[in-house]
């Protein structure tokens, strides 16, 4: 299904985010444990395709995580290197360090999300009552 209207697009992607929300909740669920390596991998590799306001060609509908949430301090890609070297044993941290960057990681990018759907709300109100 072609999804034309920017807004849409827009929805699409936050759909994405929240998409990575839970396979990031899925790896934390099963560190320590019997963890599903390809998941962990996968999720690393979306993980390293987020920007942190970086430009790009479409800033509007980018998977641009654009905020100051404290749990965003950190670099995503550290996030992936770090989980991808979980996925292969061969992680210089803890198991317990690897849950809670996850969690943190998961916590601000929920927080990323719900706000901007908040604005996405408001616009289709605003474009509803014109």
């Amino acid at each position: 299904m072609a999804v034309s209207n920017p807004l849409h697009r827009l929805e699409a992607k936050y759909g994405e985010l929240l998409a990575l929300c839970d396979a990031v909740e899925s790896v934390i669920d099963s560190l320590g444990g019997t963890m599903d390596r390809n998941l962990c991998i996968a999720t690393a590799a979306k993980i390293r395709t987020l920007s942190l306001g970086e430009p790009s060609n479409e800033p509007q509908l980018s998977l641009s995580v654009r905020t100051t949430h404290p749990a965003f301090a950190f670099d995503v890609s550290h996030v992936a290197d770090t989980l991808r070297s979980a996925a292969s044993e061969r992680c210089a941290v803890s198991w317990e360090t690897v849950a809670l960057m996850l969690r943190a990681f998961l916590e601000g990018l929920r927080h990323h999300v719900a706000a901007e759907q908040v604005i996405i709300a408001a616009i289709k109100r605003s474009n509803t009552t014109h």
